[in-house]
């Protein structure tokens, strides 16, 4: 009976801390091309990688995590200041905040929209949600100068999708690592 309560109370706490996004791992030391997403749990819940390995491909990428298999993409040839993210049954677009400014982004999703950016535009380790409406969400790389593992600081708010947390962890990445 214990047993049965403590799983009961427990349960809500286990699921949440199975799907809380937890850092970014590359899965090659010399290649950017293919990342471990980790929750709190597990070092490998899920992965982001490009969608043609082989080729010279960057700007269509897969996605799985948390049980859904999502898309993340370049919206137009040869604009790199554009994307698109489809994952469970949302879609969410990320766009530069000023033409040509790679450092600070607009993501909507349904009704949210957030600036995510480089705090420091010199150093491409940290990145975060611009103001506290939202909460905290914080991309930084575990060792200074080595971009091939990231901590990620969930504390947003509920507005903030998975979906719009999964753009914000791949710009990160993306416009702070090697094309190799």
């Amino acid at each position: 009976m214990r047993l049965l309560l403590f799983l009961i109370c427990t349960l809500p706490f286990l699921a949440k801390a199975q799907t809380e996004l937890y850092g970014m791992h590359s899965r090659w030391s010399d290649s950017f091309g293919e990342w471990y997403l980790a929750s709190p749990v597990e070092r490998q819940a899920g992965t982001m990688e490009r969608q043609y390995p082989m080729g010279e491909d960057w700007t269509q990428w897969r996605v799985q995590w948390d049980g859904y298999t999502g898309t993340i993409r370049q919206k137009w040839t040869n604009q790199p200041d554009q994307w698109e993210v489809r994952y469970a049954n949302q879609i969410v677009t990320m766009r530069t905040v000023y033409p040509g400014d790679l450092n600070s982004w607009r993501i909507v999703g349904g009704n949210t929209t957030l600036t995510w950016e480089r705090p420091y535009r010199n150093l491409d380790a940290k990145w975060v949600i611009r103001g506290n409406s939202y909460g905290n969400f914080t991309v930084y790389t575990e060792y200074e100068g080595d971009p091939r593992d990231w901590i990620i600081v969930d504390e947003a708010n509920e507005e903030v999708t998975t979906a719009m947390k999964l753009a914000m962890a791949f710009l990160s990445v993306y416009y702070s690592t090697p094309k190799v």
